[in-house]
């Protein structure tokens, strides 16, 4: 009978145990003389004894659970203090630093940066907000799923399942709406609407056409009363109606919404339709709304409320300034024009700037970015100087950290879309395409991630 070894450990929560190709280990939470949480990974060492390994975390964790792989590396998913749902990687493998015992050749290497006191913390990636409770697929796949108990929200938004997509590492979200309790109030669900219509050569309606439609990634769409998931791999059918349309409605979850992409038999031409382009058109300045005929203006910045009658734009200055310095908190005027100029840039990568070298003339601008950290500093700035852009890479170049999020750059994305995630700074070279994002880790340490453009919208 193989005998049994007993560890004695002070683990504030197990998170699971893992299996290696030099044998089982496990990975939980310990405190410190401190206060500070660790994070330490443990296996047997010998007939007697365990190897411990231990590196604090950049912010304690509750409910940690220990997820493994398809390739055999650790991922640790616990909820922190303000109840958002983070993650810890594993990023491989390292030789023992106490070279003891033989047995124990190796331990995993986390995810870490250099804290304010220049020691290493390992790093909590923010995912999720609002998470009451979670569970992980245990399944060792290449990606996890999780299923999400949101609290703080409408009764029908609590229940969903995130998955992550194989490309790119990027979150998609699936709402389970469960049947309220008796009672509960109706809440207003927002969508973006389109209506598609089909005609033949001579421009006639053509009922009973049937369509199919996938979207470039999973979407929550409703038609006739009917939800459907479409995906980049799982096309729903559609039937025109008596006037030859199809109303589509999107669940509106930002500004940037999947693209629709249709066809159907007899079709010469695919559609492809981008749900957010009025709204993205209001905001660039080149379009309106049915009830904003006045287009996106200073007043329409300075007026707009939320639900709970609190001001949308709330930093911005409402006094008598009115002049485009750049200073913060910016104006109206500013705002509108920051959007109006991402936007254009967004929309065909042509910005136009004043030279600074020749008075009256229009140049293309190299850069553009948006800051709210350093107060020294415009907050929002058209570079068309390559020497200054040059000097911008070079700045942040100097706060580039670990891996740059390459690997699961999708993991920020989600931290950033939920809210968790503090952005501090976003540097875009319109030539390139290339985008650097200063954001603030839980430690309060800033770091820059880089990816490019279109990956991001």
């Amino acid at each position: 009978m193989p005998k049994r070894n007993q560890i004695v450990l002070s683990a504030m929560e197990i998170a699971g145990a893992c299996n290696t190709r030099w044998g089982t280990g496990c990975v939980a939470t310990l405190g410190s003389t401190n206060g500070e949480m660790l994070l330490g990974y443990v296996c047997p060492a010998d007939t007697t004894g365990f190897y411990l390994s231990t590196l604090r975390l950049d912010q304690p964790l509750d409910d940690v659970n220990l997820w493994q792989d398809a390739k055999g590396l650790m991922h640790v998913y616990g909820r922190g203090a303000d109840g958002g749902l983070y993650v810890v990687h594993q990023l491989g493998w390292c030789v023992s630093a106490n070279q003891y015992p033989a047995t124990v050749p190796y331990e995993p290497v986390w995810e870490q940066h250099v804290a304010q006191d220049g020691k290493p913390s390992v790093t909590t990636r923010a995912l999720i907000a609002n998470a009451a409770s979670f569970n992980l697929d245990c399944f060792p796949d290449e990606m996890p799923n999780q299923h999400v108990m949101h609290a703080g929200v409408a009764a029908g938004e609590m229940c969903a399942f995130y998955s992550q997509s194989l490309n790119g590492s990027y979150w998609a979200k699936e709402k389970v709406r469960l049947e309220p309790a008796a009672g509960t109030k109706p809440y207003i669900v927002k969508r973006y609407q389109t209506v598609v219509t089909v005609k033949n050569a001579y421009g006639a309606p053509c009922a009973g056409v049937e369509l199919s439609l996938t979207a470039s990634a999973p979407s929550d769409l409703q038609v006739n009363g009917l939800f459907y998931r479409p995906g980049p791999h799982t096309p729903v059918r559609l039937r025109t109606d008596g006037a030859g349309r199809v109303i589509l409605r999107v669940m509106a979850e930002g500004l940037y919404q999947p693209t629709l992409h249709i066809t159907g038999i007899g079709i010469t031409d695919s559609l492809s339709v981008d749900p957010a382009a009025v709204i993205q058109k209001y905001l660039g300045g080149s379009g309106t709304l049915l009830d904003r005929p006045e287009g996106f203006t200073a007043d329409t910045v300075k007026t707009a409320k939320k639900p709970d009658g609190s001001f949308l734009f709330a930093t911005i200055d409402r006094g008598a300034r009115g002049v485009k310095d750049g200073t913060w908190p910016p104006t109206a005027q500013e705002l509108v024009s920051w959007c109006q100029s991402a936007f254009q840039a967004q929309a065909n990568g042509l910005l136009m700037v004043d030279d600074p070298r020749k008075a009256g003339v229009k140049i293309k601008a190299r850069a553009i970015s948006f800051q709210v950290h350093d107060r020294t500093r415009p907050a929002y700035q058209e570079h068309a100087n390559q020497v200054i852009v040059a000097g911008h890479n070079q700045r942040l170049a100097a706060l580039q950290y670990g891996n740059g999020f390459t690997d699961s750059f999708g993991d920020l994305l989600q931290g950033i879309r939920s809210g968790l995630t503090e952005v501090a700074e976003i540097f875009i070279d319109l030539e390139t395409k290339a985008m650097k994002i200063l954001v603030m880790l839980k430690d309060k340490v800033v770091c820059v991630f880089e990816s490019f453009y279109h990956t991001v919208q």
